[in-house]
């Protein structure tokens, strides 16, 4: 199943305008924080930050603070994909902060997850991993099998970081991640750990491998308009030729 990303974004900016129009501030925050999950997911962080901002600011003004975690997060998930890693780490710790302050576990494990990516971003793979395990056992416990396959994304993420260059575990990691992804039809992940894959293969020498599973990836892209994910998918493939 592909991400519907066009039919998404429509109805989440539709959802905008009625939270407007009723001038009802959960129901607002709710669609707000929607619409940036799905720019996010679609690799499209800087259009995810408005909606997030703003969401954010609805939190604070109309003193609705359940949804705080959730939108800290995404926030500086959005911050952190445009490399604006020193406003991104606060309102990703927060957003674990906060959840475990309100007693909300409910994407505290995918928070964790992006948490742990951050962390990768700005360079700290030792905290990136004991993150991202937290993330991955509280995803079991609580059995977001969803959340735990982004948690197995981060893993594998981490585990191809140069400092701490493990193909293997990457592979493994995104292995286990791939099975959830087509059980439960997550095709914009799937199509993030076939390239992170491809990554793996290249780095033990399998270039050829390596090519296939990054092809496969940038077309999964290419039929859910995530260009962003595409073009960098474009530029491993260059990468491989030279």
């Amino acid at each position: 199943s592909l991400a519907l990303f066009a039919e998404g974004s429509k109805f989440a900016l539709e959802g905008i305008q009625i939270g407007e129009a009723a001038d009802h501030a959960t129901s607002l925050i709710h669609m707000l924080c929607s619409a940036g999950m799905l720019y996010l997911l679609k690799g499209d962080a800087d259009q995810a930050i408005p909606h997030l901002e703003r969401g954010l600011a609805l939190c604070r003004t109309a003193n609705i603070p359940v949804y705080v975690p959730f939108t800290a997060s995404r926030l500086g998930s959005a911050y952190a994909q445009c490399g604006r890693l020193t406003e991104a780490l606060p309102y990703l710790e927060q957003g674990i902060d906060d959840s475990a302050g309100s007693g909300r576990v409910a994407f505290l494990a995918l928070s964790m997850a992006s948490l742990a990516e951050g962390y990768l971003f700005s360079g700290s793979p030792g905290e990136a991993e004991r993150v991202a395990e937290r993330a991955l056992e509280l995803a079991k416990q609580y059995k977001e099998r969803g959340h735990e396959a982004w948690a197995l994304k981060t893993l594998g993420d981490i585990a191809m970081h140069e400092g701490r260059r493990d193909p293997a575990r990457a592979d493994a990691n995104y292995r286990r991640a791939l099975v959830l992804c087509h059980e439960l039809g997550m095709s914009p992940l799937a199509a993030h750990c076939r390239m992170g894959t491809g990554a793996v293969h290249a780095a033990l020498g399998a270039s050829e491998r390596a090519r296939l599973e990054i092809t496969a990836a940038a077309e999964q892209f290419s039929a859910m308009e995530m260009t962003h994910w595409q073009n960098r998918a474009a530029i491993l493939l260059k990468d491989l030729s030279h």
